[in-house]
């Protein structure tokens, strides 16, 4: 399994707990789940001049986060979203 720090931008709060149960829904395990606020947008996204910001840290299979991609792409909840390979694994590959 992988770890992922994926942030997210949603309309409402109760859209993060949709995306946390399909998260859970692809046998990811949530190990860090961070809210960071309600927010500004720079600019519009849609009619939407703010969002909720959330970050959370996830451990799951590289086959599961490409289908966790396309459900955020599909759904119109998510308004953005941000991926990154947390570092700690990339030390462990390196070191194998």
């Amino acid at each position: 399994m992988n770890t992922y720090e994926i942030t997210f931008l949603v309309n409402d709060k109760k859209a993060a707990d949709t995306f946390k149960k399909a998260v859970t829904a692809l046998k990811g395990k949530i190990t860090n789940d961070e809210y960071i606020g309600e927010r500004l947008l720079a600019y519009p996204i849609g009619k939407e001049a703010k969002a909720h910001y959330y970050s959370i840290n996830v451990d799951m299979p590289h086959e599961a986060l490409d289908e966790l991609k396309k459900k955020m792409q599909l759904e119109p909840i998510v308004m953005r979203y941000l991926v990154l390979k947390t570092e700690e694994e990339e030390k462990e590959e390196k070191a194998k």
